[in-house]
């Protein structure tokens, strides 16, 4: 297997904002990974009850399910999924919440796109690529 496909993940994005989810998309895209959107909770559990995924990219503050149940229902789902938090309420998550959300990682808003790449790249280390 070459190393760009070792690198393909499959990843949904679950944002409202348009502007956003739709950059993301693009981002994601451009660095050759497979992305499914979603505007609001409902959709992605949709996608999570018949697709399989690496990466669950989730806004907290959803219209409906949040984000924090989204992202615990993915895991009861999919057990191996990874699960990024992309957030403006910065400072504001309890450690509780966060230990039974099961969120690997956070984004904070506003974002710079080589910090969404960087933090793809922590949830998913390349074999071989030097630390």
């Amino acid at each position: 297997m070459s190393l760009q496909q070792q690198c393909k993940r499959k990843v949904l994005v679950v944002e409202d904002d348009d502007s956003i989810r739709f950059l993301l998309r693009d981002l994601l895209q451009l660095h050759r990974h497979d992305v499914y959107l979603a505007s609001d909770g409902e959709n992605a559990l949709k996608y999570l009850q018949s697709e399989n995924f690496d990466l669950l990219m989730t806004d907290l503050g959803l219209p409906g399910i949040s984000g924090w149940e989204l992202a615990a229902a993915s895991r009861r789902y999919q057990s191996g999924i990874r699960v990024m938090a992309i957030t403006s309420w910065q400072g504001k998550e309890e450690t509780e919440r966060i230990a039974q959300s099961g969120i690997d990682l956070f984004v904070w808003k506003p974002f710079r796109f080589e910090e969404i790449l960087a933090a793809v790249e922590k949830l998913f280390p390349v074999p071989g690529a030097g630390v």
